[in-house]
Formats: structure tokens, sequence, C-alpha cells
């Protein structure tokens, strides 16, 4: 249950509120990586206008989705597989 409360408030952060009431967690999950995907993309093109400013702010919401991500992982029942999720966010976090 904590996953899912950890899930919804990560993907509200994506302003996206359809359907989440009735997604499972393989779902939210999805959600998530495709609003990081939208944040991402949507930086690159600000990166190439000169958008500084939204730039900052698209990242942030990148990096705000990727520590629900990485809120979400259960080292104990992933294993090895959360375990490198766990530093491949990490990673990402760390180069934001």
């Amino acid at each position: 249950m904590a996953f899912r409360k950890k899930g919804l408030a990560s993907y509200g952060e994506v302003s996206v509120q359809a359907g989440t009431a009735y997604a499972d967690s393989v779902q939210l999950i999805q959600m998530l990586f495709d609003g990081l995907i939208d944040s991402l993309s949507a930086a690159e093109g600000q990166i190439e206008r000169k958008e500084i400013q939204a730039k900052g702010e698209s990242l942030s919401r990148a990096t705000r989705i990727v520590l629900g991500l990485q809120g979400s992982l259960d080292l104990e029942k992933g294993g090895e597989i959360a375990a490198n999720l766990a530093d491949l966010y990490d990673y990402c976090i760390r180069r934001a």
C-alpha cells in the first residue's frame, strides 16, 4: 500500500490524474516512466531553444519522478534488479 501511495504522489507531480485511482502498481510505474520521458523530451527541446528557466523546471520534474521511482523500490523483494535500479536512479539524480 505504501508503494501505491508513493506512486500516486509522484504521479501527481506529472499533473496527469485520469486513471490513477484504478491503476495497479505496474500501471503506475508505466505512468511515471511516461511522465519522465515527457519531461526529459521537453527539457531537450528547451535546451535547444535556450529556454533556461523552462529547462530547469522540466529537469526538476524529471528528478521528482525519479525520486518517486526510487522510493517505490522494494529492495528486499526486488533483489539484484531492485538494487541495480536503485543505483541507476541514484546516478540519474546526481547527474540532474
